[in-house]
């Protein structure tokens, strides 16, 4: 994971879709299609699978009934394929036990057994394997029985892959689910209303993590590293490109992009974690000869991946180039949220302060809880909510005015 600043963008021809699985800090990765099937990335053969039911075998790759989901924009994937009776759910992820391993779930929610049908045999398995009979996998494919209610674990090592007993004690897919959300939290934690849009950052950032997704350099995404604790020796040089960068490109704008304060604010606020003063003094200054431009409201929706997470904090908070000073909601309580109750942690509130809050609502009227950390005397507002509420107090508790109207594009924000 070092030197990010020097990644090429990867080139994913073959799936515009694609979403990878892999271990933080290895270097195997693969891509999962939308049958489950999993494609290594070093282009080492790609691993299959299928059912035999009472009926027939049943090739995920061919089956109308195959669905497919992420776990909350993780790298944990479950394939569902439907058998007499019911389904076969298949959970795929990866585990940092053995040196790296991927971990296949079969279970069997029908009444009845049925058998998997596994593409290669230089696997872990959890119960006996036996050539597979009547089905067009591979050869060298092995065959595992599936009691009705039954599940069955197949682990392939990424490294020196071989036959053995898979331990008992490599995780199942709920805890990897858990420790990816853990680390996805570690710049800042959103609880919102649209659920779609937390799997969304959930994905943006371990996949940004597994480095596998087809992310280029963007300004986001690097900042959005260094917030994940992916810090090497360039780490300051880059900030500072990225700053000037910004800086020179604002100068040629009639009004500052919506994602300025957010960039800016968080350059600074990382240089001061990470113990730059004079990177983050230098960007305080850059900033303040911002301060009198006027923002652009935030967009109805972001098509780029990267600036989600930027896009849905500028929602909740944006702080003032000025410094100081933040403003709750600065477009208005998005109109999808309504009535909805949200909180969110760790928000850059200025250089040197964060901001979590929260709205709980009395009817109609939201009431917003808020706790600052860092240097007292930040200045907190609503400014769509409440244009003559502002507190500097450093947690606290106030009832908001009932939202108004906002524009048409705000009335829809996060609600594809």
């Amino acid at each position: 994971m070092k030197n990010f600043f020097k990644r090429r963008q990867l080139q994913i021809a073959a799936d515009v879709n694609a979403k990878y699985v892999g271990v933080r800090g290895a270097t195997w990765r693969a891509r999962v299609d939308a049958s489950g099937v999993l494609h290594p990335t070093d282009g080492s053969v790609s691993t299959s699978w299928q059912i035999a039911a009472a009926d027939t075998w049943h090739n995920p790759s061919r089956e109308p009934s195959t669905r497919q989901k992420w776990y909350a924009g993780t790298p944990v994937v479950e394939t569902r394929v439907r058998v007499p009776g019911g389904d076969v759910a298949v959970r795929m992820f990866c585990a940092a036990d053995m040196g790296g391993v991927t971990v296949w779930e079969f279970e069997n929610e029908s009444p009845s057994p049925v058998v998997v049908g596994f593409s290669r045999s230089d696997v872990l398995t959890s119960v006996p394997s036996s050539p597979p009979l009547g089905t067009d996998l591979p050869q060298g494919s092995i065959a595992l029985p599936l009691g009705h209610r039954g599940t069955t674990r197949v682990g392939l090592l990424h490294s020196r892959p071989h036959t053995g007993q898979l331990p008992d004690d490599v995780p199942r897919a709920p805890a990897v689910v858990r420790g990816w959300e853990a680390a996805a939290e570690v710049p800042s934690r959103l609880v919102l209303p649209e659920h779609s849009l937390t799997s969304r950052i959930v994905e943006f950032r371990t996949q940004l993590l597994l480095n596998e997704a087809s992310f280029d350099v963007s300004p986001h995404s690097r900042i959005e590293l260094l917030r994940l604790g992916e810090v090497d020796d360039e780490w300051a040089l880059g900030l500072s490109r990225i700053a000037e960068d910004i800086v020179v490109a604002q100068r040629r704008r009639p009004s500052l992009s919506w994602d300025t304060p957010w960039l800016l604010t968080n350059i600074a606020a990382l240089s001061n974690r990470l113990g730059d003063e004079t990177l983050a003094s230098d960007v305080i200054a850059a900033m303040l000869r911002l301060a009198d431009r006027d923002v652009e409201p935030i967009p109805g929706e972001v098509e780029e991946l990267s600036q989600v997470v930027a896009w849905a904090e500028s929602l909740l908070v944006r702080p003032s180039l000025a410094g100081g000073r933040c403003t709750v909601f600065p477009d208005g309580i998005p109109r999808t949220w309504w009535g909805q109750n949200l909180e969110w942690h760790r928000l850059a509130a200025d250089a040197a302060r964060t901001l979590s809050g929260a709205v709980r609502w009395h009817g109609s009227r939201p009431a917003l809880l808020w706790e600052t950390s860092g240097p007292a005397g930040l200045v907190i507002d609503a400014s769509r909510g409440d244009d003559a509420w502002h507190t500097t107090q450093p947690s606290g508790e106030t009832l908001l005015p009932e939202p108004g109207p906002v524009s048409d594009d705000l009335a829809d924000v996060v609600s594809d």
